[in-house]
């Protein structure tokens, strides 16, 4: 396991994680029950990343609307909470604050937003909106949890996650995932499928001819409000 310094969605933290498969879409690369993804799903992933190693760059949308600009503000006050919760019950001395994780070759990584000082445990934050908590509170986290949570755990070296849903009006969401040695194995075999098909891709587009680096656009929060949803690699 190697632990990036950077700032959660930096210039550095979009750097870091560039065209490699992260914890946040190993849903298009394995079913909640373990099977390899197949079709369209699988294909869009692999060609991004293709085309983010070809161009050395991210493709991330990097659009923010209100309520995901107020989440990231909130997640330090998200993070004490929880400990406030449960400092005492599950002995954390403190929290500290990730960046981004790989794996010690680099092939993947995660984002987890709280490792356990000095424990193998690791906190998912999310401060969504008030109609997204009430989902969050009444349904959970959704069938593409799975393959994301034992991502985490299978990166960062973990025994355990913690799902953390925040809400300064609202009762707050916590799901807690321990380490499922059987799907972990899964994964690690389709990733590791997935990454050698990811180069060979990369090798054969490579041949069809020369690749020139686009542009890098960074928009506005004017520039967001007229476009929403566009995605600032522009050429």
């Amino acid at each position: 396991m190697k632990i990036h310094d950077c700032e959660q969605y930096s210039d550095a933290w979009y750097e870091v994680r560039k065209g490699i498969p992260t914890a946040s879409q190993f849903h298009n690369i394995i079913t909640p029950l373990g099977a390899p993804t197949r079709g369209d799903r699988r294909k869009k992933y692999m060609y991004r990343l293709v085309a983010e190693n070809l161009l050395n760059q991210s493709m991330d949308d990097r659009f923010e609307n209100y309520w995901t600009k107020r989440g990231h503000e909130l997640e330090p006050d998200a993070a004490d909470a929880f400990f406030a919760k449960f400092k005492t019950k599950m002995k954390i001395k403190k929290l500290d604050k990730v960046g981004f994780v790989t794996t010690d070759d680099g092939r993947i990584g995660a984002s987890p937003e709280r490792l356990f000082h000095g424990g193998h445990e690791g906190i998912e934050i999310k401060c969504p909106s008030p109609w997204v908590q009430v989902e969050y509170l009444l349904d959970g986290p959704g069938e593409n949890y799975a393959p994301q949570v034992q991502g985490h755990i299978l990166v960062c070296e973990l025994k355990k996650m913690h799902l953390w849903c925040w809400h300064p009006n609202m009762p707050p969401v916590h799901v807690e995932t321990a380490r499922d040695d059987e799907f972990i194995e899964k994964l690690a075999k389709e990733l590791w499928h997935f990454c050698n098909e990811l180069d060979a891709e990369i090798d054969r587009a490579r041949r069809k001819g020369p690749y020139v680096l686009a542009k890098l656009l960074k928009l506005s929060a004017e520039m967001a409000t007229d476009t929403p949803g566009t995605f600032p690699w522009l050429q």
